[in-house]
């Protein structure tokens, strides 16, 4: 068994063979986070044909495992299976996330991709770095869970969940412990003549350039402000999106419209 550290003294990472069996895990003092076991090289045919129809044909796949623990059980669909695999794309790296599942009759799949090199989700706030539950509790804000992701660099983000009455909100942390993006209190922008001109200048240059994988129209923009940090919250889907097959890239702006967090979904029914 091989433990490497993630968060010091709260979060490891573990590797483990068990009747010939490798497996993953992250996990805290208190309990395994999540579990993967390491899957064989080969990619399915059905994830293959997938990428080959959306915006991310082109990568490569590494690292090849399926999840068999979460602590934290989704209810939104009665998942088969899920896996996780390293898929460089466009020349970096990321996460890349395939779930099947049951809807109705049919069989209906989800992708998401993260940057970075490793992510967990956990339901704890003493999980984060002690700055983070430190500043929620400071602003009064009701922590319910945090996606903690690191990049190949071993530099950390963290995307923290408020709950607001009966909404929830994220906030972005830095690996210091740091606001850098995010707001209780959005306001969403829904005429197109008040989005910010680098905003859509960012947009029309990822088209013109391929960033997304697919021309991409604005479908929804949030401006946020918290403590004087200024922040957009951008949701980018395809032009040509269809019922059957949509596909979307959620990013994160400074001020200056410098992305500091991009995340691809997709859904096909």
């Amino acid at each position: 068994m091989v433990f490497t550290e993630i968060l010091t003294g709260k979060i490891w990472n573990a590797e483990l063979e068990s009747r010939a069996v490798k497996y993953n895990l992250i996990l805290s003092p208190k309990n395994v986070k999540v579990a993967y076991r390491l899957a064989a090289t080969d990619v399915p045919d059905s994830l293959k044909n997938l990428i080959a129809e959306s915006g991310l044909t082109g990568g490569t796949f590494a690292d090849w495992k399926e999840e068999t623990y979460n602590t934290i059980p989704d209810t939104s669909f009665n998942y088969i299976h899920r896996y996780l695999a390293d898929y460089t794309w466009k020349g970096q790296p990321y996460l890349l996330k395939w779930s099947s599942a049951v809807r109705g009759q049919r069989i209906g799949y989800d992708i998401s991709m993260l940057p970075g090199i490793s992510n967990f989700t956990t339901l704890e706030s003493g999980d984060l770095p002690d700055a983070i539950p430190q500043y929620l509790q400071r602003k009064g804000l009701q922590f319910s869970w945090a996606n903690v992701l690191t990049d190949a660099r071993d530099s950390k983000l963290y995307q923290v969940y408020i709950r607001v009455d009966r909404a929830y909100y994220p906030l972005f942390f830095n690996g210091d412990g740091q606001l850098i993006a995010g707001s209780d209190q959005p306001l969403w922008i829904n005429d197109t003549r008040d989005y910010p001109e680098n905003i859509t200048a960012f947009i029309s240059k990822a088209n013109v350039n391929n960033d997304f994988g697919f021309q991409g129209k604005i479908d929804r923009l949030v401006a946020n402000e918290m403590d004087g940090i200024k922040s957009y919250h951008l949701t980018v889907n395809e032009v040509n999106e269809m019922p059957e097959k949509l596909q979307s890239w959620i990013i994160v702006f400074d001020a200056n419209a410098k992305p500091l967090f991009r995340n691809y979904v997709s859904t096909v029914f």
